[in-house]
């Protein structure tokens, strides 16, 4: 793919082989930053500024625990600066509703939900070459019972060499569990290992916002290349589409 190819070039081929609805048409925007802040300043602190670009970084939890919430979040913040967002849909399980009552533009948003393994790379890889800042992969155990035993290191690795020539950033969402051990998961697939950066997100306790919001207390251990590095307790503001994800 030559460098002067636009996100629009990559999705018409993307129709191409695979049908309009394999991927919808985004925005492309702007030059990229060393980091993607979080809009949560308190994560963005404990971070050095928010999730590193030209890495992949990879959110974790149970269901309930506001992992997915807090990942909608970092897409929605990374929109309101004008920066491209896509999403991978492995898992097939994407709620554009609560998506976009988290404040995601649909519209703006490409949504890939490929059939395999072998689609899943190449819309990651077309989608890092035409400068998407953040593409969300969720989730990189939903396909075929893992992404990462079915995508080898090697294409991990390439994707890895584009985004360092490009500054995007790979978020990956990975849900546990309940009760599994949050170590568990660096190891048992390609793309897991492949992360810089590694949030765990646990559920402390509940409580009613206003009258369309919940407020989940959660606490949000890091990992950065395997080793923890501390934690954050973090507010995570949940839409009452639904009590959380």
């Amino acid at each position: 793919m030559s460098s002067g190819e636009s996100i629009s070039d990559v999705l018409e081929e993307c129709w191409r082989r695979w049908g309009t609805r394999s991927l919808r048409l985004g925005k492309r925007t702007g030059r990229w930053p060393d980091v993607l802040t979080t809009g949560q300043q308190a994560l963005d602190d404990a971070l050095g500024g928010g999730l590193p670009c030209g890495a992949i970084s990879e959110i974790i939890g149970v269901p309930t625990s506001g992992a997915s919430t807090l990942a909608f979040t970092i897409i929605a913040n990374t929109q309101r600066r004008r920066r491209a967002a896509a999403v991978i849909d492995i898992a097939g399980t994407f709620d554009a509703d609560y998506a976009a009552s988290c404040g995601i533009a649909l519209a703006d948003l490409p949504i890939g939900r490929p059939r395999d393994a072998d689609q899943a790379f190449l819309m990651l890889a077309g989608l890092i070459d035409a400068g998407a800042s953040l593409i969300m992969v969720d989730s990189i155990i939903g396909l075929g019972g893992g992404l990462g035993r079915i995508m080898p290191s090697r294409a991990v690795a390439q994707l890895l060499r584009r985004l360092r020539g490009t500054g995007g950033a790979i978020m990956a969402l990975t849900s546990l569990s309940t009760g599994r051990d949050a170590h568990t998961p660096a190891g048992r697939d390609a793309l897991g290992r492949a992360a810089e950066l590694r949030l765990h997100v646990v559920a402390q306790h509940w409580r009613f916002g206003d009258a369309c919001t919940a407020i989940c207390q959660s606490r949000i251990a890091t990992w950065r290349r395997g080793r923890a590095t501390g934690s954050v307790d973090l507010p995570i503001t949940l839409p009452l589409l639904e009590i959380a994800r």
